[in-house]
């Protein structure tokens, strides 16, 4: 019983994916503007995701999180780089007078852990690199 009902579920998944990726393929094609609104949509792109069907790269999700976060550290006097993600860890690095000032406050990291991990839960880390070295 429990086989069958573990084939019936990739089943449906798989129908569900293959349902995804061809509308997303009718969206493409006739209108990129509705493509990118729904990308935005945290719950049709985490359906995307879980059907590895996201066509905006996680690198340009997590510059699109920094730059809702942006307005916040630049209030405090700072701003944050991404630098990179490699092996599912984003790197970032802090700059401007809030250099420290991730490290000690938390409302700002949290901030931006969060927004981070709104577009893409499929991160495993984030690393803050302050004058090269790496902190979590």
């Amino acid at each position: 019983m429990r086989a069958t009902v573990t084939e019936l579920l990739q089943a449906l998944l798989q129908l569900h994916g293959d349902g995804l990726a061809r509308l997303l393929r009718l969206i493409a094609q006739r209108d990129i503007g509705m493509l990118d609104v729904l990308t935005r949509d945290t719950v049709v792109a985490h359906l995307l995701l879980l059907h590895g069907l996201h066509p905006v790269p996680v690198e340009k999700r997590v510059v699109r999180a920094l730059e809702e976060v942006r307005p916040l550290l630049q209030s405090q006097g700072g701003n944050v780089e991404l630098l990179g993600i490699e092996t599912g860890v984003a790197r970032l690095r802090p700059q401007g007078s809030c250099h420290g000032c991730l490290a000690s406050a938390m409302p700002l990291k949290l901030a931006i852990e969060e927004a981070i991990q709104k577009v893409a839960p499929e991160l495993e880390g984030l690393e803050i690199e302050f004058g090269g070295k790496g902190h979590d």
